[in-house]
């Protein structure tokens, strides 16, 4: 057991790092701006009242027996100065508020497009990262430089696209990028907590994915690439692709949510009642190997 203090504890992520940490077992502070009607009750919690832009009011949650921070903090970005965003002041207001209550471990979540690119740059700078998410990864990147430079035992945790629930099976990439792009929150909290303990990727950044399965399927129809030109009317139709990255993805989101079992259940619910489609991923298909599999089998026939 250990006393873990949860900063961005109201967010969506931070929810499941405080709730995964008290199933585990510790001692967890919670550090919310209103204290009324928070939803997660338990006899380990406590939560506390406190405002990340303020230095003091950091530094004096921090006081006490607290031997592991956590930062889930989110915030609004656009048309935000990346150095004056929440993300920002309030890891340098941790910082600072941990080395003045003599605490050194930390984890912070980030994203994905910290992850390396390349040898030279981030991955949010290189040509085929998303436009839209790289103002946030900006942020990210001045989160990330402070935790450098403070000398404290960090792990910057950088994960893809999160759905909700939990799998139960992932997997890590350290200081590199990770081969698929979403997790779920459930099975993120559960690293977070593990590894603020284990601390076995201190000072670096970890990335966190889907642990591929092995999926087996009905035989995809193809005609319908044929009929439709739009992909939600394809989608609507049939078309389970056990090749298809975005289709494992919706797979296991669904098997996350509800009692799907196997890619038969899903794809009778795609096809019969339109359930389980996660339509952002899918909406990625063309430029995914979905596409390129299918209309290559359209050319053979």
């Amino acid at each position: 057991m250990v006393n873990i203090i949860v900063f961005g504890a109201s967010g969506f992520i931070g929810k499941a790092i405080v709730n995964t940490a008290l199933d585990k077992g510790h001692r967890v502070t919670a550090v919310l701006r209103n204290i009324e009607n928070y939803p997660i009750k338990h006899d380990n919690l406590k939560v506390v009242q406190g405002d990340i832009l303020d230095s003091s009011s950091v530094e004096n949650v921090l006081k006490g027996d607290i031997t592991h921070v956590l930062s889930s903090i989110g915030g609004p970005v656009a048309n935000i100065p990346p150095e004056t965003n929440v993300r920002v002041k309030g890891i340098q207001n941790i910082i600072s508020g941990m080395k003045n209550n003599g605490i050194k471990r930390i984890l912070a979540v980030g994203g994905a497009g910290l992850l390396p690119g390349n040898e030279k740059n981030f991955f949010f700078e290189q040509s085929d990262f998303p436009q839209g998410i790289v103002p946030v990864s900006k942020v990210h990147k001045l989160v990330y430089e402070a935790l450098v430079a403070s000398k404290l035992d960090y792990t910057f945790i950088c994960p893809p696209s999160i759905s909700d629930g939990q799998i139960g099976t992932y997997e890590i990439s350290v200081n590199t990028r990770v081969g698929h792009y979403a997790v779920t929150v459930g099975d993120l909290a559960d690293f977070i907590v593990k590894e603020a303990v284990e601390q076995k990727h201190v000072e670096q950044r970890v990335g966190h994915t889907f642990k591929d399965i092995e999926i087996k399927i009905v035989p995809r129809q193809s005609f319908v690439w044929k009929y439709f030109g739009n992909l939600h009317a394809i989608l609507a139709k049939v078309t389970i692709n056990p090749d298809c990255y975005y289709c494992k993805i919706c797979f296991r989101e669904a098997k996350a949510k509800d009692d799907t079992q196997t890619m038969t259940d899903f794809e009778t619910k795609v096809t019969k009642y339109k359930k389980g489609i996660s339509t952002t991923n899918h909406a990625n298909h063309l430029a995914s190997k979905h596409d390129v599999i299918e209309k290559e089998v359209i050319q053979e026939t």
